[in-house]
């Protein structure tokens, strides 16, 4: 049993130790969605930005009720299960443990990629480039950033490489060199509010995952 009380994200939203989120300015609890994207539960992101910009509830709850989340940890759900949120379920640990977690779990299975003599990264450094891949990163820049061919990047995106990670942090939509990706992203905010993700994915020119990316805030940082 907990004894938590409710913590003020904002000044607009109260979150329960339940995962419940109240929006005082509408005078109701906010509908949870369960993203297809990440397998999480999510709010909408003028919830959490004041918590990191996460969508999520497990992360909503790490940050109101577990002393926040430090920059570069991550939310173990401790049974394996991503929709149990409750607070003794959830715990801050390094992106590393989470991984040794996850095989220990059964989460995730297959030879890991440091292992294949052909592997031009660390698992640290694998985990990072899936972290950009998350967060809507082009090849182009991911491949820069960490000294990359593009095309291995896409053998990352899809799954070619490193399949033990991409299959837990995946799946990922498609790489949009940055100038593009403005353009396309201005469609789909002119356009969120009164069309469906299959509307808006054609007149953007992209997938329809790309645009569920958007909606629950995994755009480019």
């Amino acid at each position: 049993m907990h004894n938590y009380y409710p913590v003020w994200i904002s000044e607009h939203y109260l979150v329960y130790p339940d995962g419940r989120v109240w929006s005082e300015q509408n005078q109701i609890f906010l509908k949870k969605t369960l993203s297809k994207f990440s397998g999480y539960y999510i709010f909408g992101k003028n919830v959490t930005k004041v918590v990191g910009g996460s969508p999520t509830l497990h992360r909503i709850l790490a940050h109101c009720f577990k002393g926040g989340i430090p920059e570069g940890m991550v939310i173990d759900h401790l049974d394996g299960n991503k929709l149990n949120n409750d607070l003794d379920n959830i715990e801050i640990i390094t992106h590393t443990e989470n991984t040794k977690r996850a095989y220990e779990k059964g989460l995730a299975k297959g030879k890991k990629g440091h292992e294949n003599s052909g592997a031009k990264l660390s698992e640290v450094e694998a985990i990072r480039v899936f972290e950009c891949l998350q967060r809507g990163w082009c090849n182009n820049s991911i491949a820069k950033q960490f000294k990359l061919h593009p095309r291995y990047v896409s053998l990352l995106r899809h799954g070619k490489r490193w399949k033990h990670l991409h299959d837990f942090y995946g799946p990922f939509g498609e790489s949009i060199p940055i100038d593009k990706f403005v353009d396309k992203y201005v469609i789909y905010l002119k356009m969120k509010d009164t069309h469906t993700n299959k509307e808006i994915a054609k007149a953007a020119q992209v997938d329809q995952s790309t645009v569920s990316r958007w909606r629950s805030g995994h755009t480019r940082s």
